[in-house]
């Protein structure tokens, strides 16, 4: 970290992934952990179902709950798995259960759209989609264009 070699386990990792800022990984003991910003953070005491690292953020499921930890903050973004969910830099966005779009940015999660989506795509911190017929939206920086 910032030039710096740190040892922050005295074993090895049952697995890692690494982002630019942090790296994710569950310890010899099934604790879930983050290495961020020279500190280790306990995630979680258990092992997650899934976790997957950005550049910035760390998407993981606990408990059958989607939650996502950024700027060395958890958040739980649903109370279940989404079927799809969309993931590039600080931005997620997935379809909820009632078939609305949801996106989390900059530690807010917040309704996109309510409309009935054709298509979604994530390019950098915006968020694309398609409702009706071609009529094309950009989610971006907490604003819908």
């Amino acid at each position: 970290y910032r030039g710096t070699t740190h040892n922050v386990e005295s074993f090895e990792p049952q697995s890692y992934k690494a982002g630019e800022d942090m790296v994710a990984y569950v310890d010899e003991t099934g604790s879930f952990k983050v290495f961020y910003q020279g500190t280790v953070i306990e995630v979680s005491s258990f092992e997650p179902e899934f976790y997957r690292i950005t550049a910035n953020m760390l998407i993981y499921s606990e408990g059958g709950f989607l939650k996502v930890f950024a700027d060395g903050e958890s958040h739980t973004l649903a109370n279940y798995i989404p079927e799809k969910y969309y993931v590039h830099r600080n931005v997620v966005a997935f379809i909820d259960e009632q078939d609305q779009l949801q996106g989390f940015y900059k530690g807010q999660l917040e309704t996109i759209s309510y409309e009935k989506l054709n298509n979604i795509e994530i390019f950098g911190n915006a968020v694309s989609f398609e409702i009706g017929i071609h009529t094309n939206k950009t989610y971006y920086k907490g604003t819908v264009y």
